[in-house]
């Protein structure tokens, strides 16, 4: 290593002034330690050290996919309808079963209704503001789904949805 690598030259004189002097001994300037460009650089690797530190830290656990059986796939609706009010409105006695290991409440159903061609020409969603205990059975008996399609002669219906009780 040279012995230059100890001196850097006077910009305002110069002369050959060591690093580690504060001031120009010839002319009295102040010595730049670094450049801003010197500067620059250190601030952006102090940010990066900083965006590091302050990153949420990572676990590394696996995930595991437990795929959860919808409740409505757990719910038995067994049902029997007739037309009320002059053929217009559907009434409908269900028996609602919870197969499901926990209670549900809120219980919604749809009926889809077809014309003896088999076209599906009307539907009606209802909810049930009930709990259904679960492994247990509820009856609903004259259940006013709503108006129906006049032409309506065949209906399925179906649990869309149901909320568990917490």
């Amino acid at each position: 290593m040279g012995s230059e690598s100890l001196f850097t030259q006077c910009t305002g004189c110069n002369k050959s002034v060591s690093k580690s002097a504060k001031k120009c001994p010839g002319c009295g300037k102040r010595i730049k330690k670094l450049s801003i460009i010197h500067w620059v650089g250190i601030f952006f690797i102090a940010l990066i050290v900083i965006g590091i530190a302050n990153s949420p830290k990572r676990k590394n656990t696996e995930i595991l996919a437990v795929e959860k059986v919808p409740l409505e796939e757990n719910m038995d609706l067994e049902y029997t309808w007739t037309k009320e009010a002059f053929g217009s409105i559907m009434e409908v006695d269900f028996i609602i079963t919870n197969n499901n290991d926990v209670d549900v409440k809120d219980i919604q159903i749809e009926c889809n209704h077809f014309a003896k061609s088999g076209t599906e020409i009307d539907s009606n969603n209802r909810t049930i503001y009930e709990v259904v205990k679960h492994g247990s059975k509820k009856r609903y008996p004259n259940f006013n789904m709503g108006f129906m399609h006049s032409q309506a002669v065949k209906s399925s219906c179906f649990v869309k949805k149901v909320l568990e009780v917490k």
